[in-house]
């Protein structure tokens, strides 16, 4: 049996509720393994949550039970377009705002070897995921799926 979301407020409550546990997971194996392991966990965890949630939401007008192509990664092109601005967003705000040392002298070559490692795979993971959103989205355009919510008449949704 597939589990499958499709109410909203249940969607939004998953992603919250991911969203506070994986910090908090991630924030523990910082304090027992260091800063390094906690950033490591907490690339992980954001790459499952991707991957888990694009393959358990469904939206209104998607067959509940059928499984999604490989590439969609949303019902509507406009939630992949504005996921993939969000990400987008994120991977430029890395690249920018992470320190890239301690400045303590001699560990801080190690520490800004690591910092940079850590930089590169945090905006090159927020980066992919909004490609990835783009790509979901463009595709989704290119068969007909508008940015317009779907039509329901009934107990059946028009996509158009």
């Amino acid at each position: 049996m597939r589990i499958r979301v499709t109410a909203t407020e249940a969607k939004v409550t998953s992603v919250v509720l991911t969203y506070a546990l994986g910090a908090t997971a991630a924030v523990c194996v910082a304090v027992a393994a260091g800063a390094v392991a906690g950033a490591v966990t907490a690339l992980l965890l954001l790459v499952a949550s991707v991957v888990f949630f694009t393959r358990v939401f469904r939206g209104e007008s998607e067959d509940a039970h059928a499984p999604r192509p490989w590439w969609r990664l949303s019902e509507r092109p406009r939630a992949g377009f504005v996921l993939a601005a969000l990400f987008a967003a994120e991977a430029i705000w890395l690249a920018f705002s992470l320190p890239s040392g301690t400045g303590d002298g001699a560990s801080d070559s190690v520490s800004a070897e690591i910092s940079a490692a850590l930089r590169i795979a945090a905006v090159a993971v927020s980066a992919l995921v909004a490609l990835a959103f783009l790509n979901s989205s463009i595709r989704l355009m290119g068969r007909g799926l508008g940015l317009r919510a779907p039509e329901v008449l009934g107990d059946r949704h028009v996509g158009r």
